[in-house]
């Protein structure tokens, strides 16, 4: 059942927006039920910004702050986090866990550290135009769930797993919180299992398959890793950016993976 506007939390409007602040899951639903062109609003770094790539920001906003139960945060074997928790907090949260590892590094640098404080990890998974998130190649790799409710996102669960994980990044030198190329990379040890995912090379972040089943098949060693990224760079789709070539994209990658697995190895 639709609950009437009149009967939601609205904090009012503001420079021509409707403005909701909704208290609870259910709320924000009947509210995205109500206004399908809304936007939901969680740490506004992104729909901040939406002036300078010309997207209108008429109608309504569903603010997440302050939703009940969206900015839990729990790491044990494995983690689960609500869609609100900050990248900051996860940064903390995370620090020491080796499994994790993959994910502390993604959130630790990523960004700013004022903008870490603001960004949370819904938006950084919802934010779908953003091709250079730290944050998405970590929790593909890690085998993260995201947890939705009728297309809202509600957080992400990672489960355990006895494996060691790194992040590793190349930044753009005029803009340092901004990757060229972002290798995410776990190993369960026991069994071999290798798990990379690429960031800020195509339109959106991906699992490079052929390269993880091709590893598994020899020696696991940063000249080895090299070679088999170069064999596989014919399957990616780089994308190009301002002073950064899509060629570019593609030269630097066996270079990160390479590091990555400097490390794990």
């Amino acid at each position: 059942m639709v609950v009437p506007a009149v009967m939601l939390p609205v904090v009012g409007s503001l420079h021509g927006l409707r403005v909701h602040r909704p208290a609870s899951v259910a709320e924000v639903l009947d509210l995205m039920e109500q206004y399908p062109e809304a936007q939901l609003v969680a740490g506004a770094t992104w729909i901040m910004r939406a002036p300078m790539r010309a997207e209108s920001l008429d109608g309504s906003v569903i603010l997440l702050a302050g939703v009940a139960g969206l900015d839990e945060c729990a790491v044990g074997d494995g983690a689960e986090f609500g869609a609100m928790v900050t990248l900051k907090r996860i940064a903390v949260a995370t620090a020491g866990i080796s499994s994790l590892q993959a994910l502390h590094e993604a959130v630790s640098r990523a960004a700013t550290p004022g903008l870490r404080r603001m960004i949370t990890i819904g938006g950084s998974i919802a934010a779908t135009e953003f091709h250079a998130s730290d944050v998405l190649p970590a929790l593909l790799c890690l085998d993260a769930e995201i947890l939705r409710d009728r297309g809202l996102i509600l957080g992400v669960r990672i489960p355990a797993a006895d494996r060691v994980s790194c992040h590793e990044r190349l930044t753009w030198r005029s803009g340092n919180e901004y990757s060229v190329a972002t290798v995410s990379m776990s190993l369960l040890p026991t069994s071999g299992e290798i798990r990379v995912a690429l960031g800020s090379v195509e339109q959106t972040p991906r699992r490079w398959t052929e390269v993880e089943q091709e590893l598994t098949q020899g020696p696991l060693t940063p000249q080895r890793a090299e070679e088999v990224a170069k064999a596989h760079l014919n399957v990616l789709r780089p994308i190009a950016a301002p002073g950064i070539p899509a060629d570019y994209r593609l030269s630097v990658i066996p270079t990160v993976l390479a590091r990555a697995v400097g490390r794990l190895a």
